[in-house]
């Protein structure tokens, strides 16, 4: 990784970004490892010509924040009236409170809100690589919305939720606070539907609200649906962690193109006690278009009158969604996704079903205490990660490994909880399980019990009709913060642990560590640990400590860094080719060329 000069942008012995580094965005002084200097802030267009939109006229249209938008009231801006307008330039970027005290209060300010759980998404309105005209998207803790150019840093539009421009007074007063203000921090999707590009958003602890946008239009957004937990049919909404899983159904013989997401997060998670949710125990299924309900599965309280009730969804479901269209028809015809009681969720579509049958579900695995009476603390894992679902072949049999680690992502210092590593195996990969089966000999719900500790034994062996295996994190307080990622039958996962001692002034620190395992028991693969001794492999060896968390690992396949040799060669339309010219046409040969065509062989394996 690279910074605007050619330079390396991380400092090995920190893993962070080195003190001398200057990012793509900034102007030409250097930022380094400074989060206030350079990048999209110091970019921000003149207030003056700045495009800032809201929703405050109704439907899809937007409007201008702007002091002459007489739509925009005082009382929408949580400010006395005469200090409406000063609190309007603020919000445009003006520095109308004097922050800095040089008695200016109509220069520019050049800043932006911390995007603390959001990851930025690209989309892309050119033709080409070359010529991409690409849009970053980031969502800010200031209620901000950011569409910036690629190339420039410099911000295109802005968007602020009608509902957040209550705080847009007291946020410009900039007093103290030991509380942290949230607004936009939800995770960010871009999904394509009927030729339109819609982004979707959530708010995590800034609110109880789903919105799409869409961004079709490079420079004129329009604001598509906003849902929230007022709404008929989504009464059980609670803050939107969830992120938006993009898919097609079959509803009634109507393919439909939609998104699904959890009810989100009930806050009384908080207090660190084990507990039941009134708010967040729900799936929802929505038009990606018109926001409309299509579907929804939560508990059987009756408040939201769920087309599937679930009595045993009991807790909130802040994770993602494993979406799968397992028989590549093009439509989703199963998900997974884990809870804040570590129970494990399988949903079936039945595609081409009216909407009263389109699903059955039920609890695969219950992984912490929701099944005990009074749980000890140490019993008390969630699952706030979206899981890793993978296809296995075992004995020629086809099975799916869902991959999920536990962490009270809430509390990241907690140490009271013995947390884990699980992969569970679900068997029945090519029939519907009718919801009534679950908990009973046709549809156990697997339990730690079932699972095979592979902790200790860097070699266990597994038979293929084994259940599946967990892994305990054994340094105090180390957890699960994201999701794992399976390769070629190589399993990934980042893990955290914090500082024995915690300083109350400074940030909470703390180990991150990268887990490589195999799948199929959690087997080390290298000497990660860099013994003297490589070939006697230890629980050590299947970590590397690392510099920072990271949400999800990313595996990046970099390419030669001079002219390359034997099969690291592509040629211009990335064909691997093995390096030689055999045809002496001043090419290299694309790999296998020299012998013709190769057969590639189908063989039946056994579906259990």
């Amino acid at each position: 990784l690279v910074d605007a000069n050619g330079n390396n942008a991380i400092d090995p012995a920190t893993g962070t970004f080195a003190d001398n580094a200057v990012s793509f965005w900034s102007d030409p002084e250097i930022d380094g490892d400074q989060a206030e200097l350079g990048g999209a802030a110091s970019q921000l267009p003149s207030s003056a010509t700045r495009k800032l939109l809201t929703n405050v006229g109704g439907g899809s249209g937007l409007s201008e924040v702007t002091v002459a938008n007489m739509n925009i009231t005082a009382a929408m801006l949580g400010a006395p009236e005469i200090e409406r307008a000063k609190t309007i330039l603020w919000a445009r970027g003006v520095d109308a409170r004097d922050a800095d005290e040089d008695g200016d209060v109509l220069e520019d300010r050049k800043e932006m809100g911390d995007p603390l759980h959001v990851q930025p998404v690209t989309v892309a309105y050119g033709s080409d690589e070359a010529n991409s005209n690409a849009l970053v998207f980031v969502a800010t803790n200031d209620g901000y919305l950011h569409a910036i150019d690629a190339t420039t840093g410099v911000e295109v539009w802005s968007f602020i939720p009608r509902r957040l421009l209550s705080r847009l007074f007291e946020l410009s007063l900039d007093r103290p606070s030991t509380n942290k203000e949230y607004g936009l921090d939800g995770e960010l999707r871009v999904v394509e539907a009927a030729g339109r590009k819609i982004l979707i958003f959530g708010m995590r602890r800034g609110g109880e609200a789903m919105f799409a946008m869409d961004v079709t239009s490079r420079s004129n957004p329009s604001l598509r649906w906003v849902i929230d937990s007022n709404d008929a049919g989504f009464l059980d909404l609670g803050q939107t962690w969830s992120p938006a899983t993009a898919a097609r159904v079959s509803i009634g013989g109507a393919a439909k193109d939609v998104i699904l997401f959890g009810g989100g997060y009930d806050a009384g998670q908080d207090n660190g006690s084990f507990r039941t949710d009134s708010k967040g125990n729900a799936i929802y299924m929505v038009n990606t278009l018109t926001g409309e309900l299509e579907w929804s599965a939560g508990d059987d309280n009756g408040r939201d009158n769920h087309d599937l009730p679930l009595a045993r969804m009991d807790f909130s479901i802040p994770a993602g969604l494993r979406v799968l269209d397992s028989d590549r028809d093009g439509f989703a015809n199963r998900l997974y996704v884990g809870d804040m009681g570590a129970q494990v969720w399988r949903i079936d579509f039945i595609n081409g079903n009216g909407r009263a049958s389109l699903a059955e579900g039920g609890v695969l695995a219950s992984l912490g205490a929701a099944d005990d009476g009074a749980p000890a603390r140490a019993d008390a894992r969630r699952f706030s990660n979206t899981p890793d679902a993978v296809d296995l072949v075992l004995d020629a049999k086809i099975l799916t490994a869902i991959n999920i680690g536990s962490g009270y992502r809430a509390h990241p210092l907690d140490a009271t909880t013995d947390e884990e590593f699980y992969s569970i195996r679900d068997f029945r990969t090519q029939d519907v399980i009718p919801t009534a089966d679950y908990g009973t000999p046709a549809a156990p719900i697997l339990t730690r019990a079932n699972l095979i500790d592979v902790t200790d034994n860097v070699a266990p062996t597994l038979l293929a009709t084994d259940p599946g295996w967990r892994l305990r994190l054994d340094s105090p307080g180390e957890k699960i913060l994201g999701s794992s990622l399976t390769i070629s039958n190589v399993l990934f996962f980042n893990s955290f642990t914090p500082a024995a001692v915690q300083n109350s002034c400074l940030p909470g620190g703390g180990q991150n560590r990268l887990y490589r395992v195999n799948v199929f028991g959690a087997s080390p693969l290298t000497n990660l640990d860099f013994s003297a001794d490589p070939d006697n492999l230890t629980p050590e060896d299947r970590y590397v400590d690392v510099g920072r968390q990271q949400d999800v690992p990313l595996v990046v396949m970099p390419g030669p860094d001079g002219p390359c040799s034997g099969v690291d060669c592509f040629d211009g339309e990335n064909e691997l080719t093995d390096g030689d010219d055999a045809d002496g046409d001043g090419e290299p040969d694309l790999l296998g060329s020299e012998s013709g065509p190769q057969g590639t062989y189908w063989f039946p394996v056994t579906r259990p």
